[in-house]
């Protein structure tokens, strides 16, 4: 039997959708403080546009 879901107003969620999601882009664009490449920031940028795409979506199905 599946359980009732809903959408959780507490905690992290509070004041941002989605935690997890927000420390990966964080961590994609720090990550290129540390690998010194031009062609660094590229996947970063591309990585970070599919997280807010996907995040938008994910909200939109809520």
């Amino acid at each position: 039997m599946e359980r009732a879901k809903r959408v959780i107003f507490t905690g992290p969620y509070s004041i941002i959708r989605h935690p997890g999601y927000a420390g990966m882009i964080l961590f994609y664009g720090c990550a290129q403080l540390i690998i010194v490449s031009l062609y660094g920031p590229i996947p970063a940028m591309l990585l970070a546009f599919a997280f807010v795409f996907r995040t938008y979506f994910e909200d939109r199905l809520l």
